[in-house]
């Protein structure tokens, strides 16, 4: 019995000493496993091997290693502030780009939201541009009526003249008030056309995107409308005064050559021939027109046919239409 208890101590004891022996080297193994070892590379290039890391090669790119020499993490080198203004570059282009498409996405919506076909869309811009066009009409007939006023007001002042009687400053003063009224509608005409352009412009846009939204396919409609417009458009526009000049004087020789009325005013930044008396008769004005806040200038032509259905059938004759085709041709030389 006392043996027996001898051999259970022993036991006891023996497992024990196992107990912290197995500790102790597992102690010790952590303690070697907890040893960092660090790979570097200096300045010139050269690889090195260290538990620690040098200041200068911390902010350089170095890893960890473990164990068995394997990498456990890795950092890069320091960005320069070349690289970090870089980044900060494209982070702001992201963001504008995302911005672009957010932007985009909300205008499919609406376009999609407002109209159910690509009929509706010509129809809503031709609504728009009948509208502009009444609105030309209107200052067409103010400026016809005020050329009819200044062409009295003009055969007054010249049998005042011939009959050796004096032309009051006030009478003169009306009639360059009558030019200054003609020039400014001519301005009016030219801003409410481009106006038709800019309409058309967004228009045609809108209809290209709406097809690609809806799978349509494409047709040449819109193609051939920007080709006839292009042919008839009757506004030049100067780049800088020498050549503004130039394009200037040759405007007032193609009046001179295919105008069939005679001169009725002469200006500063306008020529005008008289109201058309038959029907084969085209009157035609020019009018140099300059925009108050951008400085830059346009030279406009104007065509005008009698008021009666002959008239108005030669108006818009091809002979009429050519006229107007190449007139910023010959401005630039061409014909």
């Amino acid at each position: 019995m006392h043996l027996h208890k001898y051999k259970h101590r022993f036991k006891l004891r023996h497992k024990i000493v196992s107990l912290l022996v197995m500790t102790l080297l597992l102690s010790i193994s952590s303690n070697v496993m907890a040893v960092k070892l660090y790979k570097w590379v200096d300045e010139d290039g050269k690889v090195f091997y260290s538990d620690k890391i040098p200041p200068k090669a911390n902010k350089g790119a170095h890893s960890r290693l473990n164990e068995k020499g394997l990498t456990v993490d890795q950092k890069g080198a320091a960005k320069t502030p070349e690289e970090i203004e870089q980044e900060r570059e494209l982070e702001r282009l992201r963001k504008e780009k995302e911005a672009v498409i957010a932007k985009q996405k909300a205008q499919d919506r609406v376009l999609l939201k407002t109209f159910r076909s690509e009929d509706d869309m010509l129809l809503a811009r031709d609504g728009k541009i009948r509208s502009v066009d009444n609105y030309i009409n209107i200052t067409r007939g103010n400026i016809k009526r005020l050329k009819e006023k200044l062409s009295i007001m003009q055969s007054q002042a010249a049998e005042r003249e011939k009959a050796g009687k004096h032309v009051s400053p006030k009478f003169k003063e009306d009639m360059e008030g009558i030019k200054r009224q003609i020039n400014q509608s001519y301005a009016s005409i030219v801003s409410r056309e481009q106006k038709k352009v800019d309409l058309r412009e967004a228009y045609d846009n809108d209809i290209r995107r709406f097809r690609v939204l809806k799978k349509l396919k494409a047709n040449n409609q819109l193609e051939v409308e920007a080709q006839e417009r292009a042919e008839l458009n009757t506004v030049f526009l100067c780049t800088e005064i020498n050549q503004c000049n130039l394009a200037w004087n040759r405007a007032i020789d193609y009046v001179e050559e295919n105008a069939t009325t005679k001169l009725q005013l002469l200006g500063e930044g306008i020529y005008m021939t008289r109201a058309p008396s038959e029907d084969q008769d085209v009157s035609l004005t020019v009018a140099r027109i300059k925009n108050k806040k951008t400085g830059k200038e346009k030279i406009f032509l104007d065509q005008q046919c009698r008021v009666s259905v002959m008239g108005q059938e030669f108006c818009e004759s091809e002979t009429s239409k050519d006229m107007k085709r190449n007139f910023i041709p010959y401005l630039l030389g061409q014909k």
